[in-house]
């Protein structure tokens, strides 16, 4: 065996003693909050470390192995831009360098020795000890009593030795491998496959982002984009109480420019803030509990972070309890695995009790104070008001609420022109009530057509062309055209970014789900949405059709009529399918990804093959001299029996070869081989290497 074959067997076995020093170790460091270290990423990390640190072994650089390395987490760093991703390859590097070093070191064992006590000791206790942490407990153990015994292949075939007999007087079942098992390690691993490819896109999402599109997915941004594109994928996961369609709001813009929504609006006021002008505007319409129950209801949700990263909180804009921590919303940036809970009020806004609800707040004067917003809870909800507003929030909430009413942001019109004044003006021709108004807004833009290729950047004023040149767009164009007429019409509004959800089976929100609404400011009430997106449910299609069971409980109040909603400045053309939109893909997209998966599958196939190919490479070259002729002239048997019928002797495959050259430089090879295996002649470098190309006659004779 050469000495660079030696090095780098030595290293494989070190990396054994490295990995069973990683996983506990590392298995202890995910409990520390602070860190944010997730397992795959750290692990990937650590494993890309000792890796290039085979490599450069391999080529006889390992002293650059630690001068290297440290690039790894400035490059994730200045790449991602994201801190867990930046810690974890940092911490990754550091337990590598660490142990690296250890094992660099010619009394190793000692400083192993008592590494091995104190894991024993913070892991033997616990009942809920991970299977790969005790495997690694059980290696590394067998691992030092090899360093102390000193005779490297020996204690290694010790271990194995061990290892294995412990595998068999574990318990085990009696039943026979059932086929079903093979099904579903087959589907884990399709998986997992899958999981490993959106855990690639994930990182490197936007990277290769082109001017003219805009990427499928939630945006912390604003800005008017291009035509959409991108792969679809999970980015988060919802479970709700009951299968609903649940709107989670995340950023919110006033400010509107040509380019679209610049700044988004900070608050460091509670996320449940909503709740005081809701309870005060029930307290003082003295709306029945009846009533009520015909259009809110109490919803649960767990939400969970998957191929998303934000520093936006994304929950229903009715949310009434939320995780403690999240109760002013988020300080940093999030991504996956980041989960929590939260209630909130589901509201039928199509209900006619809601829409009078609304109406009759908007003639009160004045609003509740706490003690009667506190009786109104527990009479329609039973809950507390103490246990989620404080009095003192309570009237922040309500001040807050005021300076909403007449805040000049909401209430811009800058990207007003003579045609959208008109119109405007048209639209809410004969509206009473802000509600009306509203609504007629919402109706008529509904008209128009869904195209998420649509490209309005570069426009002079992009709320003019979509609303009478184009006439398509796509959710962001929807939103700024209303809250551009919502103002105009005396009313202020917001642009909000979020996740229209609806969730499937297992709870997965896709990519493709993100989307933009409308919150516009009704006097007595607060902040409402509403959906002018044309493919997208509008409350009558959430409706859920409840009335009061005993009519004489039921105050009568006239009901808005219903009146002719105006048709845009041209018939649009017909409205796109909604479902069509979401999960139909062009044929290039198709293509491409099943090309992407197919490379990747390819990928590893090739990579597995080099891998072996290496490690017999690696295997033969350290042979003794005669271990080399002996496994050349199998192989070289191996090939004779495949062209010529089989024969006791070497010499006996002579006559078949038809070509003289060849057959003499055999016949040499046959000679000399015997000669080394019954007469004990040395194994010459000369006869090694004959040997070894002896397969290319065979080749040449083929060809004859």
């Amino acid at each position: 065996m050469n000495s660079k074959g030696t090095k780098i067997w030595q290293y494989l076995l070190d990396g054994a003693l490295l990995l069973a020093l990683a996983l506990p170790l590392s298995e202890l460091l995910y409990l520390i909050p602070g860190l944010m270290l997730q397992r795959v990423f750290f692990l990937c990390y650590f494993a890309a470390f000792f890796l290039t640190a085979l490599l450069l072994e391999a080529f006889g650089r390992s002293g650059l192995t630690l001068r290297l390395l440290p690039a790894f987490p400035v490059a994730i760093g200045l790449i991602s831009r994201d801190l867990p991703l930046f810690l974890n390859c940092l911490f990754a590097l550091l337990l590598f360098a660490v142990l690296h070093l250890l094992l660099s070191l010619s009394f190793r064992k000692w400083i192993l020795l008592p590494i091995l006590a104190v894991l024993l000791i913070l892991w033997i206790p616990k009942e809920d000890m991970p299977g790969y942490v005790a495997g690694s407990l059980i290696l590394l153990f067998f691992g030092l009593l090899s360093e102390f015994i000193g005779n490297e292949k020996k204690s290694w075939l010790l271990l194995l030795g061990l290892t294995a007999s412990l595998a068999f007087l574990l318990p085990s079942s009696e039943d026979p491998i059932r086929w079903e098992g093979l099904r579903r390690m087959i589907s884990r691993a399709g998986e997992m496959m899958s999981t490993a490819w959106n855990n690639i896109s994930y990182f490197f999402e936007g990277f290769a982002e082109k001017e003219n599109t805009a990427y499928m997915g939630y945006s912390e941004t604003g800005g008017l984009a291009g035509s959409i594109t991108g792969e679809d994928r999970e980015a988060l996961q919802l479970i709700t109480g009951r299968k609903t369609t649940v709107y989670l709001s995340g950023a919110t813009y006033a400010l509107m420019t040509p380019d679209g929504f610049p700044e988004r609006l900070g608050s460091d006021k509670p996320v449940n803030s909503w709740l005081a002008m809701y309870l005060s505007a029930l307290s003082e319409t003295h709306t029945s509990r009846d009533e009520v129950s015909c259009f809110s209801r109490s919803e649960r949700a767990d939400i969970s972070y998957t191929y998303i990263r934000t520093s936006d909180l994304l929950i229903p804009s009715t949310t009434f309890r939320i995780t403690n921590s999240l109760k002013y919303g988020l300080t940093d940036t999030e991504n996956k695995g980041f989960t929590y809970d939260l209630n909130y009020l589901e509201l039928d806004k199509a209900s006619p009790y809601f829409r009078r609800f609304v109406e009759k707040a908007a003639l009160m004067k004045g609003t509740a104070d706490y003690s009667e917003a506190s009786e109104t809870a527990w009479r329609l909800y039973n809950f507390r008001l103490s246990e989620y507003l404080t009095e003192s929030e309570y009237y922040a909430a309500l001040e807050q609420s005021r300076k909403d009413a007449s805040d000049p942001r909401y209430l811009d019109i800058s990207m007003a022109t003579e045609d959208i004044l008109r119109l405007s003006e048209e639209i809410t021709a004969g509206c009473g009530t802000e509600l009306e108004k509203a609504l007629k807004i919402e109706a008529f833009l509904r008209q128009y057509t869904y195209d998420t290729s649509t490209d309005l950047r570069g426009r002079e004023n992009y709320i003019q062309s979509f609303l009478f040149d184009e006439q398509r767009g796509y959710c962001m164009h929807y939103a700024s055209a209303m809250v551009l007429l919502l103002r105009l019409s005396g009313i202020p509004a917001r642009y909000v970014q979020g996740f229209l959800c609806d969730p499937d089976e297992t709870g997965s929100v896709s990519a493709s789900s993100a989307h933009a609404w409308v919150e516009g400011y009704l006097t007595g009430y607060g902040w409402l949405r509403f959906e002018p997106t044309a493919v997208m449910p509008g409350s009558e299609d959430n409706g859920w059709g409840l009335m009061v069971a005993d009519k004489s409980k039921e105050e009568e109040l006239p009901l808005p009529e219903e009146s002719e909603v105006i048709q845009p400045p041209s018939l649009p053309d017909p409205v796109i399918n909604r479902r069509e939109e979401k999960d139909g893909k062009t044929l290039k997209g198709i293509i491409l990804t099943i090309a992407l998966y197919v490379g990747a599958i390819v990928g590893s196939v090739l990579l597995l093959i080099l891998i072996f190919l290496f490690l017999r490479r690696l295997h033969y070259h350290r042979l003794s001299p005669k271990d080399k002729l002996l496994t050349d002239m199998k192989s070289l048997r191996e090939k004779l029996e495949k062209l010529y019928p089989a024969e006791e002797s070497f010499f006996d495959y002579l006559p078949h070869i038809t070509d003289e050259s060849s057959r003499g430089k055999l016949e040499e090879l046959f000679r000399d081989y015997y000669r080394v295996r019954f007469r004990g002649d040395p194994v010459t470098p000369e006869l090694n290497l004959r040997a070894h190309k002896s397969g290319d006659l065979l080749v040449s004779c083929r060809k004859m």
